[in-house]
């Protein structure tokens, strides 16, 4: 994730949810989806009885069920926190796209809008996103990575639809789809891994030697990735931020040198970069461990951090009052 807005209504954050602007854009209010050209959510949200909390009370028969996009092999589960306890989320993003060389509008992207679901956040306000990876797509020549927009039903029964949040997802691809990937010839692959035993060298791969956080090493790997992309024909015509690239590393830590690189190509204006992770016993081996619960792991480890730091900055305020309370009252004697 990069400190960029995912999207062209979005606020710059740091957050993992992201509150977007009071602004309706241009190509939305154009588009066949849009209800109106000063609401900035679905017209199926607003139009269908399915979604009216008014006329169908999700707590009376027949109660609302949960209701996620069927998978298309892309399918993603993304598990975040966003500080709404047991309501409803209704969710929506662009559709995958199979044609990853080619960055579409963001109205095209939005056309099927077949990327949309309804869902019921837990007592932690624990909400489980599923859908299939999104497109990045093209607002008047910048390009965002992919996310999701949702509302949430309000204590009224009225959509929060003055208020509508995103979360920029981040996709992975299967060891299957790498292997079409390396057939087909047409994407630019990125090895993470500098180790010289055969078990991590990817077919047709570019090494990325040292921390891509040192400039020498991000200018010299972008040097590589303009010079592959004219040494290939089928890479020749594609606009070179919009390249198709795969990061690899293997995933033995809860941040990956993938994710590194992945986020420096981001903060460098690519935008059509996706991620493969394989077990350390080589790319052939493909991790399929919990991400997120990995990233809650990350999360549990940085909240008990945090607790006792404030426990410290307390501990140290209250001995520093008692100190100055001695001395006070030695003072007085």
């Amino acid at each position: 994730m990069t400190n960029k807005p995912p999207c062209y209504t979005c606020k710059k954050s740091k957050k993992n949810v992201i509150e977007t602007e009071d602004v309706i854009p241009k190509w939305y209010s154009k588009s066949k989806n849009s209800f109106s050209p000063y609401l900035a959510v679905p017209k199926v949200l607003v139009c269908k009885d399915k979604y009216n909390a008014l006329k169908n009370d999700p707590n009376k028969k027949p109660k609302w069920k949960p209701d996620t996009p069927p998978t298309n092999g892309n399918q993603i589960i993304l598990k975040e926190n966003i500080n709404y306890n047991n309501k409803w989320i209704f969710y929506w993003a662009s559709d995958s796209s199979s044609n990853m060389s080619e960055v579409e509008s963001a109205e095209e992207a939005y056309e099927k809008l077949e990327n949309k679901g309804l869902i019921q956040t837990d007592e932690n306000g624990i909400a489980e996103f599923i859908l299939n990876c999104p497109q990045p797509y093209n607002v008047g020549g910048t390009i965002y990575p992919p996310h999701l927009h949702f509302v949430h039903l309000k204590d009224d029964k009225h959509w929060s639809i003055e208020k509508v949040e995103t979360i920029e997802v981040n996709c992975r691809i299967s060891l299957d789809d790498l292997r079409e990937i390396i057939e087909a010839g047409e994407h630019n692959i990125k090895n993470g891994m500098v180790s010289k035993k055969d078990e991590y060298n990817i077919p047709d791969s570019i090494k990325v030697t040292g921390s891509i956080e040192k400039p020498k090493v991000l200018e010299v790997l972008l040097k590589k990735i303009g010079k592959e992309k004219n040494n290939r024909d089928e890479l020749k015509e594609i606009n070179i931020k919009k390249l198709p690239i795969v990061v690899y590393s293997s995933k033995t830590s809860e941040k990956t040198i993938s994710q590194n690189i992945k986020s420096a190509l981001l903060e460098n204006g690519f935008v059509n970069v996706t991620e493969y992770n394989s077990k350390s016993s080589g790319w052939e081996d493909e991790y399929e461990g919990d991400y997120e619960k990995d990233e809650k792991d990350k999360k549990d480890k940085k909240d008990k951090k945090d607790e006792k730091d404030e426990k410290d900055e307390k501990d140290e305020k209250d001995e520093k009052d008692e100190k100055d309370e001695k001395d006070e009252k030695d003072g007085k004697r």
